[in-house]
Formats: structure tokens, sequence, C-alpha cells
């Protein structure tokens, strides 16, 4: 297995319904080249709901505080994105995923920002 994750922080206008927390995107790619033999439909769906897993684990395990992405309430948050290549895959995508998702997030620091008026 060969999975490459990064985590990117970006500004935001905090969403109505959450303006006290930030907002966490996860994505996942299998590379065309990664050895998995099904067409591209096939192999973008399972992209899709690889994303969609490890964001609902992350978001439900509480695994990242979404408090702490908040900037000033009501107004600015941070929008983490994390994004995973698949680029060999020799067993369940999920676990390695995981893995590297866990790794990237320990090693990731969060921006300090000060709010000058």
């Amino acid at each position: 297995m060969n999975v490459l994750c990064s985590i990117k922080m970006e500004t935001i206008e905090c969403l109505k319904e959450f303006p006290d927390k930030g907002v966490l995107l996860v994505s996942a790619d299998i590379s065309p080249s990664c050895g998995l033999k099904i067409d591209e439909k096939a192999r973008a769906e399972l992209s899709g709901r690889l994303g969609e897993r490890l964001q609902s684990i992350l978001l439900g395990s509480n695994a990242i505080d979404l408090g702490s992405l908040c900037i000033i309430p009501g107004k600015y948050c941070w929008l983490m994105h994390v994004d995973l290549v698949v680029n060999q895959l020799d067993g369940d995508p999920f676990d390695v995923c995981s893995i590297a998702t866990y790794l990237a997030l320990q090693s990731t620091r969060v921006p300090r920002v000060d709010v000058v008026i």
C-alpha cells in the first residue's frame, strides 16, 4: 500500500448552522495506476465512499475538535481539508487511509491567528 495524506487549512466564513465551529472535509482519490482492476466509474465511487466513511468516523468520534477551529465565533473559522491519494493498492484501502490520516493529523499544527481591530 502506498497512500499520501495531506492536511490543508483555509479560512472561511462560519456556517450559519455552526457559528462557533470549524469545518472538516475529507476527500479520497484512488489513482488509476494503483493496480485495481476496475473501471473509472467504479474507482470514482469507491473513492467517494472511502472519503465519506473517513469523514463520518472523524466527525462521529470527535477525533477533531471542531470548536477549536473557530477563529472568531459567528465570523471566521478554519476549513480543514484532509486529502488522500491511494497510489498502490494491495489490501483494504480504508485501513491504510485511516492510519495515514491519523499520522497526518498528529503532525498538523493549526496556525495561530491574531485578530487586530
